[in-house]
């Protein structure tokens, strides 16, 4: 009540504490010193995920086919005494005449002839030795065996030119039944190693006398 009586009464507020006022130019600051890390962390987060993908990648190959679950025809000569299986996008043609069997791939580069003959005299070692100088082949390695068909087959590789190309060129020989088989396998060097996965490996894996 007033002290004064018939004098007005006066309502007493208190005054809220003032707030303190933030600037915005400090605001805008704030988020921008924000950004440079949100687009860090996300580059970060996107290099991990890349880097994953690369990884599984190459650890588990799953774009690549190997060589045993390609496509793959048989040939059969009862004539000729073999039997084996072939990329089914390969051609094949045989040339009785000289027991002779050539397969090719579509664009040629890649090829196998498998030629049947009568053992000739010597070592299989220096039949192989002559053939290889008879191809013109250069930067020789021999010496080398393979097992397979249930026989042992001896092994000699070099390179060679064709059509300006640099080729590789493996030849394996073995006897049996008194014939020499002999098996030479081409491609280029550049892929060499490919055509053996998908299509020379399957050739040996498959590989029977009939």
């Amino acid at each position: 009540m007033s002290a004064f009586p018939g004098a007005p009464t006066q309502e007493w507020k208190q005054t809220p504490p003032s707030q303190p006022v933030v600037s915005p130019v400090r605001d805008k600051k704030r988020r921008k010193s924000r950004k440079p890390l949100v687009i860090t962390l996300v580059l970060l987060f996107l290099l991990v995920i890349a880097g994953g993908i690369g990884t599984w990648i190459v650890l588990y190959q799953p774009f690549s086919v190997d060589g045993i679950t390609q496509p793959q025809q048989r040939f059969s000569d009862s004539r000729l005494g073999l039997s084996f299986l072939y990329p089914s996008g390969w051609q094949s043609q045989v040339d009785q005449r000289k027991a002779t069997i050539h397969l090719f791939d579509s664009s040629h580069t890649a090829q196998v002839d498998i030629v049947v003959g009568t053992p000739p005299g010597g070592d299989l070692g220096q039949y192989l030795q002559q053939k290889a100088n008879q191809l013109g082949l250069t930067g020789i390695k021999s010496g080398t065996t393979r097992s397979f068909a249930g026989a042992v087959w001896q092994q000699i590789q070099g390179n060679v030119q064709q059509s300006g190309a640099s080729y590789t060129e493996t030849l394996l020989a073995t006897t049996h039944k008194n014939s020499i088989f002999t098996i030479m396998l081409l491609a280029p060097q550049a892929t060499y190693a490919q055509e053996q996965q998908i299509a020379f490996s399957g050739i040996y894996a498959s590989f029977q006398f009939i």
